[in-house]
């Protein structure tokens, strides 16, 4: 793997970004930079309490403050929150960070594994479903044109996700040189 270079992660919710980044880490040997577990760490909050205290634009405004300062760095695999993509800014600095690549999963895997859960301040609504549904159709099409790379995690396990994301990296070479700007989509 070229030196110099982060792998970025995007999705939406409950995709497994945070659990797959680990393992990606571990397998690089570089850092995992969670960027909701950094808005926590700045604040004193969860991602919940931000929210409630000071609303999605305040927490959309950290997100980016603290994508800019993750992006300088090297050696790390950058797991991002599901909305990071709404931003225009935080689209180019994810671009310039390295490879980027979508964790996607259906709506229904997407409700299973939010289920009897309560951190996710976007859905505590009465209309879960909906309101994925809504979110999803809203940013899939940005998930879609920022990625080098995806795959469905729907119907597979965090360290299938990783083996498969190594895989791509290994023969994509070219890719993390600048040499080719986008690979064919996990099938």
């Amino acid at each position: 793997m070229p030196k110099g270079r982060n792998l970025c992660l995007i999705g939406f919710m409950a995709t497994g970004k945070t659990t797959v980044g680990r393992l990606l880490a571990r397998s690089l040997g570089w850092r995992l930079q969670d960027s909701d577990r950094e808005i926590e760490s700045i604040t004193g909050l969860s991602i919940p309490a931000v929210f409630a205290y000071y609303g999605e634009s305040y927490f959309r405004f950290l997100e980016t403050r603290v994508l800019e300062r993750l992006v300088e760095g090297e050696h790390q695999v950058i797991a991002t929150g599901g909305g990071i993509v709404l931003s225009a800014v935080n689209r180019a600095l994810l671009k310039r960070a390295g490879p980027v690549v979508w964790l996607k999963a259906t709506s229904e895997t997407i409700l299973l594994r939010t289920q009897g859960l309560h951190d996710r301040p976007l859905l505590e609504t009465p209309a879960r479903k909906e309101r994925v549904e809504k979110l999803l159709a809203e940013r899939q099409e940005l998930y879609r044109s920022l990625s080098d790379f995806e795959v469905d995690t729907s119907r597979l396990g965090p360290q299938e996700v990783a083996e498969k994301i190594m895989a791509w990296l290994e023969m994509s070479d070219e890719l993390w040189e600048g040499k080719v700007n986008k690979l064919a989509p996990d099938a």
